[in-house]
Order: structure tokens, then C-alpha cells, then sequence
């Protein structure tokens, strides 16, 4: 009797062993990460026992896909990620709901589409070869303008086919769809976050910068980026 206990406190320890080595990955977008991976991520790779690792994808987007291909198995999002998600087909169980704030606004912000009154645009099929002044993003801000390049995405793919050339990136290929839409705008901002092929881009695309007021850098600095710059630029 003692041995037959013996060896069924053996297998509980060898179970406890083995779901142990489970790794579940939290997919974090990359801008995110490096606010998080020093104080968290480091910490769950270095805990032998925590039975979670990061895996760092290029926005949550991407986590999306990552989630449903099996490549990560939870991650944060925020409620627009979930209608991309219902959009796409991608099934998810939302198991928790965060809040930083009690008794906030219903919304953070409110998008809106402004057209100048000199075109006449009845469906999104005018909107072709029309300049556009977008607000623009930089990927290196943080949380503060995640709704910026998220609803940026959101609403380009519901305006632009987007191509799907194997030979580039997917970055490079959401910039080439925009510049053989549109006519010559201002999308300001860093396009990646590694400032050489930041330029590389915008030299390759400079029709994406012509309405800027300072095409050649197109930064974040511009006249016409960010929230307050697209409306001057439409009106300019």
C-alpha cells in the first residue's frame, strides 16, 4: 500500500512537472512592448514558473492573426480590434473586461470623415486619385495614438484594395496601395520605426508627403500632422 501511494504522489509531481514546462504566449503589439517587455516579459521568460511568454507582434492586428493561426493564445485588445475580429471571421472568448478609470466617457475619441466642399463624393469609389490629408501616425508613441493607426488601417482597407506583393513587406505594400490611390497627400508621421527605411519609403512614395509642408522629412514635426494638422491641410 505504502508503494502503490508512493508512486501516485510520483505522478502527481511528474503532472505538476509537466504542465510547468507549458509555455502560453501573450501576443504584445511591438510599439507596446518595449514598455512592457523589461518589467513583465523579461520576468515571465525568467520564471521558470510562470507558464506565460511574450511574443511580440507588429501590432494587434497582427496578434489577431497570430491568435487564430494557433501562433499566440491570448492577448489585450481594445473594442475596434474586436470588430475587425467579427469582420474577419476570427472567433474569440473575451474573458475579462479592463478599465483604467471609473465613470469615464463611453468613447475616448470620435473619427470622422471630412471631404471639402470644392468635390462632390457620393460613394467611396470618388474618393479615387482625390489628395487626402490624413493625420498620420508614429509608430514609436505609444498607447496615447493607438486609435490613430488603428482606425487609419481600419478605414484604408475599407476605402483601398490593399495589394499583395510577395516580393515586399506588408508595411510597404498598405504605403504602395495608398500612393496608387490617392492622389498627393500628407501622411505624416514615421512610417516604421527604423528611420532609414523610413526614408527609403518616403523617397519611394513621395506622392504621400507632396501635400506635407515639409515633404522631404514628413514628420511628426509637420504642419499637417496629427489631429489639428489634417483639418488645416484640407483647408489650406
Amino acid at each position: 500500500m505504502e508503494n502503490i501511494w508512493k508512486l501516485l504522489l510520483f505522478i502527481g509531481q511528474l503532472q505538476v512537472l509537466v504542465l510547468a514546462d507549458i509555455k502560453y504566449k501573450l501576443c504584445i503589439a511591438q510599439r507596446m512592448a518595449k514598455f512592457n517587455q523589461k518589467d513583465s516579459c523579461d520576468q515571465l521568460r525568467d520564471n521558470v514558473h510562470s507558464g506565460v511568454e511574450c511574443v511580440i507582434a507588429k501590432d494587434r492586428l497582427e496578434c489577431l492573426h497570430l491568435l487564430n493561426e494557433g501562433s499566440a493564445d491570448f492577448t489585450v485588445l481594445h473594442p475596434e480590434e474586436l470588430v475587425v475580429a467579427n469582420q474577419m471571421g476570427i472567433a474569440l472568448r473575451v474573458t475579462h473586461e479592463l478599465q483604467k478609470f471609473k465613470n469615464v466617457p463611453n468613447v475616448d475619441y470620435s473619427v470622422i470623415g471630412l471631404v471639402s466642399s470644392r468635390i462632390s463624393v457620393e460613394s467611396l469609389s470618388d474618393l479615387r486619385n482625390v489628395p487626402m490629408c490624413s493625420v498620420g501616425f508614429d509608430v514609436e508613441k505609444g498607447h496615447d495614438f493607438d486609435w490613430n493607426e488603428i482606425f487609419s488601417k481600419f478605414i484604408e482597407d475599407q476605402v483601398v484594395q490593399q495589394q499583395c506583393h510577395i516580393n515586399v513587406t506588408l508595411v510597404e505594400n498598405r504605403i504602395a496601395s495608398l500612393a496608387s490611390y490617392f492622389g498627393p497627400s500628407c501622411k505624416a508621421g514615421k512610417w516604421v520605426p527604423d528611420p532609414k527605411q523610413d526614408l527609403q519609403l518616403k523617397q519611394k512614395y513621395p506622392d504621400l508627403c507632396a501635400l506635407c509642408n515639409d515633404p522631404i522629412t514628413c514628420s511628426v514635426k509637420d504642419k499637417y500632422w496629427g489631429r489639428r494638422g489634417a483639418p488645416l491641410c484640407l483647408t489650406d
